[in-house]
């Protein structure tokens, strides 16, 4: 759904993770508190325009809902291709938003289960959902600024 609200407002803009996206390491918890929505990247992405930001960002929000529960099955299945699928799928749109903390966990669930290390996958999708609410304050504080 951001990628098509994306697409709508920057026809033929690239909205794919780069390779160095996809290859980056899951940050500390020490760093959790930085990465969590880069307004300004946002801004110069899309504009400046209020509606638009807050139309993004709520879809942004609920992609998140959406991922957290897919993501926490797909682990406890051990189905790796829907793992795979909803990281990589999530990951262009935490990066548009500047959750880089966000994406790079993605990024890391996609390698642990590319590799099949599912001690890997069940710490990344811990830390996804210990992020998350970080994130949805984050979002909620971004939409209250004028």
């Amino acid at each position: 759904q951001l990628r098509t609200i994306l697409q709508t407002w920057l026809p033929g803009a690239a909205v794919e993770p780069s390779q160095a996206a996809a290859e980056a390491p899951v940050p500390p918890a020490a760093s959790i508190q930085q990465g969590l929505v880069d307004l300004a990247r946002l801004k110069g992405q899309i504009g400046d325009r209020p509606d638009n930001i807050r139309e993004l960002l709520r879809a942004f929000e609920r992609q998140i809902a959406q991922a957290a529960g897919e993501l926490t099955a797909a682990v406890k299945r051990r189905d790796a291709a829907a793992v795979h699928a909803t990281s990589h799928w999530l990951t262009p749109s935490c990066r548009t938003v500047g959750a880089d903390v966000m994406a790079d966990i993605c990024a890391a669930l996609e390698r642990s289960v590319g590799a099949n290390d599912w001690g890997s996958a069940d710490a990344a999708v811990k830390q996804f959902l210990e992020v998350s609410p970080s994130v949805r304050e984050a979002i909620e504080r971004a939409i209250a600024t004028p």
